[in-house]
């Protein structure tokens, strides 16, 4: 498996290469550096992005140009020590950390996951088509859909799972009325940097929403103890200790893993009705409460008072996270496709 972010703060993808690592024997590399570590230790990463990303991707560019052959080198030296049965690639930056080289040098049959197709999606396409890969698997339903036609090889969909027993209920005493979370750039996610706005002045209502991890996590300066980050396990007690998560889904409007995650943690999950949201069984006022910049406000004012009706819903949330997106059934989903090869 190639990876640029297996160790990353994503649970998703985490929990799920545990799970498919029951059964199957992996080999893994994911040593791949990001363009933050070029920048300087007190560099204020919140100011990088509000310049939209400019600075960023100069230093990206220059990553790509001076490492990219090197990783190729040591992923090739990976391939030949382990000599693997199918190679899965994931997920979202691999080519462009690659200087967008083609994989034809994988000889054995390769698989290619990914989630956000809308960064740099033409290169992706062509690259997908310059490295003949077997199979692609795509996060986004609505993404496979449109493209599935230029990549030129066999597609599937492979959405986004959850660690039950990790995302739950720990019984823990509620201090939060609302949380959210996430990256919430104005630019990209609005209806986030809205809710971060919002709710800290409604009177009465106990609102947290934490620094994003990766705003600390890609620094130089990170150490791998991950214990004190709102990852995993934190991230999942946090989730337990509000009565709701409210968050916007991005520009993109993608199902996005909160959606599992809130779910999952029996938290009341307000956010809009996102892309492939019938085909997850996403059902509004039934396992998830939508909402839209104009009336977030009132549906969580209306649902504190509603203490059966906003059970009922968190309620049939887990029963759907249960039933569907277990990260058990999916790494049960990626193993069958991985053994079609």
């Amino acid at each position: 498996m190639l990876s640029n972010h297996l160790q990353n703060f994503h649970s998703g993808y985490y929990y799920l290469i545990q799970e498919v690592a029951k059964t199957e024997k992996l080999g893994c590399y994911s040593d791949f550096s990001t363009w933050r570590k070029f920048l300087p230790i007190d560099f204020n990463l919140d100011s990088l992005h509000k310049a939209n990303l400019k600075l960023g991707s100069a230093w990206n560019r220059l990553s790509r140009k001076y490492n990219a052959k090197n990783r190729v080198k040591k992923i090739k030296q990976t391939i030949q020590e382990f000599d693997p049965d199918v190679v899965l690639v994931m997920i979202n930056d691999f080519f462009a950390q690659l200087n967008f080289n083609d994989c034809s040098f994988i000889s054995c049959p390769k698989v290619y996951l990914i989630a956000d197709m809308h960064l740099a999606h033409r290169e992706h396409v062509q690259c997908i088509k310059r490295s003949q890969f077997d199979l692609v698997l795509f996060v986004y339903k609505w993404w496979e859909n449109k493209v599935k036609n230029k990549v030129g090889t066999k597609t599937g969909w492979l959405p986004h799972s959850v660690n039950t027993n990790v995302f739950r209920d720990y019984h823990m005493p509620n201090i939060y009325d609302v949380v959210s979370a996430g990256h919430s750039f104005p630019d990209h996610y609005p209806l986030r940097y809205l809710i971060q706005k919002t709710l800290p002045n409604v009177s009465g209502l106990k609102f947290s929403m934490p620094t994003h991890p990766q705003l600390m996590m890609n620094r130089p300066s990170f150490q791998p103890d991950t214990s004190k980050f709102l990852i995993r396990e934190n991230y999942a007690k946090f989730l337990s200790q509000s009565e709701m998560f409210a968050f916007g889904c991005g520009v993109s409007n993608y199902p996005v893993a909160k959606f599992f995650e809130g779910m999952s943690s029996e938290t009341m999950v307000l956010a809009p009705f996102p892309k492939d949201g019938k085909e997850l069984g996403f059902l509004p006022d039934e396992n998830f409460v939508e909402i839209n910049g104009d009336n977030f406000v009132d549906k969580i004012k209306w649902y504190l008072k509603h203490e059966d009706e906003k059970q009922r819903i968190v309620d049939c949330a887990r029963e759907t996270v249960l039933r569907d997106h277990s990260v058990e059934k999916r790494a049960k989903q990626l193993t069958d496709f991985l053994h079609e090869l």
